[in-house]
């Protein structure tokens, strides 16, 4: 698998759609992202309020 730093304008450009079609209240990114170091291994981390009902957590 090809892993790179992806730019928070990506982040944001792929997220949206998704937040849209799930009507997303708001969206916090945290961590690493958030604040500037991200590396090849860093993860994306979200907190995202919703006002769906009866989605699973996996």
């Amino acid at each position: 698998m090809n892993k790179s730093v992806y730019s928070l304008e990506y982040i944001k450009n792929k997220l949206s759609p998704v937040f849209l079609l799930y009507n997303v209240k708001s969206a916090v990114l945290f961590g690493s992202y958030a604040k500037g170091y991200a590396t090849e291994s860093s993860d994306i981390d979200l907190l995202v309020d919703s006002n769906l009902k009866g989605l699973k957590f996996f």
